[in-house]
């Protein structure tokens, strides 16, 4: 993920809370977006620390099941156990529609714009065939 576009995913999560800590609530906005740019920010973090710091390979990228795997503790996690625990939580469908919205989101764009073509699966060239063109 570009460093411009991970910046302004960020600001634009940062506006949206401080619009919600000074009651200026714009519906969807309030209610889903930030949980549509949760995972592209938090995968996106991580996925830089992993390449920088723990893998140190620029190329890893998570595959599909991360991704996914991710998207499901987020919702079980905000959207079934903390609304049990804590009065101030509800839980919402359509958070978890959010979630894995943002998730497959990050997959298709955030992720694969690093790569030449993301989603095109090439044969592996064994030399005898002539190329493709």
């Amino acid at each position: 993920m570009g460093f411009l576009l991970y910046g302004f995913l960020v600001f634009l999560y940062l506006v949206i809370r401080y619009l919600r800590r000074i009651h200026q609530i714009i519906p969807f906005v309030n209610s889903y977006l930030n949980d549509i740019l949760c995972l592209p920010i938090i995968l996106g973090l991580v996925l830089f620390i992993i390449r920088k710091w723990v893998i140190r390979n620029p190329d890893y990228y998570f595959s599909i099941y991360h991704i996914l795997f991710t998207a499901v503790v987020f919702s079980l996690y905000f959207e079934w156990y903390l609304p049990q625990r804590d009065f101030r939580f509800t839980s919402d469908f359509f958070d978890v529609l959010a979630y894995f919205s943002g998730g497959i989101l990050f997959f298709l764009y955030f992720q694969n714009a690093e790569r030449k073509s993301p989603l095109v699966i090439r044969p592996v060239d064994s030399g005898n065939e002539p190329p493709l063109q």
